[in-house]
């Protein structure tokens, strides 16, 4: 298979992902978990910029980090702190949390809702969720950043 994306967005949750339109440029990859990185070995994904959307958790950041070391202009989408304090009411326990990432690769604010998981600002252990998450201000959401994206790259 030979495409040409402009972008990858890269979503975690199977069904969530399932339920996105078809966006022109996009190409879209599910639920790869800590093997994200595999997609660096797809030439034609090579330097197309990435729009990350995984659950709000520590192996969320995990794995966003895992990208961000080998894949091209890896930005994360509903994964700050005003999507956890807006759905509050819809976390749930993070069985087992991880404390051992690379924390040069998060941005201030990433980092910010990382520490806050661990020092367990909403509940011990707590996560939110993709699929949690209101879906059509979700949808929103990740359309705006994609053609945001699109916007700066044209």
């Amino acid at each position: 298979m030979q495409l040409k994306p402009r972008q990858l967005l890269v979503v975690e949750n199977k069904d969530t992902c399932l339920a996105m339109p078809d966006v022109d440029g996009v190409v879209a990859v599910i639920k790869l978990g800590n093997a994200v990185a595999l997609v660096s070995r797809i030439a034609w994904l090579e330097r197309v910029p990435v729009l990350y959307w995984g659950d709000i958790d520590t192996y969320g950041y995990s794995i966003l980090v895992q990208a961000r070391k080998k894949l091209h202009d890896v930005r994360s989408v509903l994964m700050d702190r005003g999507t956890v304090e807006s759905h509050l009411d819809r976390l749930v326990v993070e069985g087992q949390q991880t404390k051992s990432i690379d924390r040069s690769f998060l941005t201030a604010a990433e980092l910010d809702v990382y520490d806050a998981l661990l020092a367990h600002d909403w509940g011990l252990s707590m996560r939110l969720e993709q699929e949690r998450i209101e879906w059509s201000g979700a949808l929103r959401v990740v359309l705006s950043a994609l053609h945001q994206r699109e916007a700066g790259n044209a």
